[in-house]
């Protein structure tokens, strides 16, 4: 056996940490990776149906008239307008987030069958 070698004498080297989950091709890793950016989305889409309802609590325009005044510098009726067309970026990016990143991934990368591919 003199001639003989092990694995380890050659190199190998398995990723750990974070580049283990990011350079993965491992379909067990791929599939749970889509779950957490699934999760994370939809988090993310929650926060937004959140501040929607809130908006929606009582008739008129309570909360997003005083965040279009704070992030766009808008004063008196340029803020309502301002306002409602935050609700309207709002209720989009809410709707965009929740199928394509939330809904999508979670259903076709992060599905059961995606984890028992052979």
């Amino acid at each position: 056996m003199a001639g003989a070698t092990t694995q380890d004498a050659h190199g190998e080297h398995k990723p750990t940490g974070w580049t283990r989950w990011v350079y993965s091709t491992n379909h067990k890793d791929i599939g749970t990776l889509y779950l957490i950016f699934a999760i994370c989305a939809g988090i993310i889409g929650g926060f937004l149906s959140v501040m929607m309802r809130w908006e929606l609590a009582e008739p008129g325009i309570q909360i997003f008239h005083g965040l279009a005044a704070m992030v766009y510098g808008f004063e008196g009726d340029a803020a309502i307008d301002a306002g409602k067309h935050m609700f309207n970026v709002f209720t989009t990016a809410h709707g965009l987030i929740m199928i394509f990143f939330m809904v999508m991934p979670a259903l076709i990368g992060a599905s059961p069958t995606g984890w028992c591919r052979l």
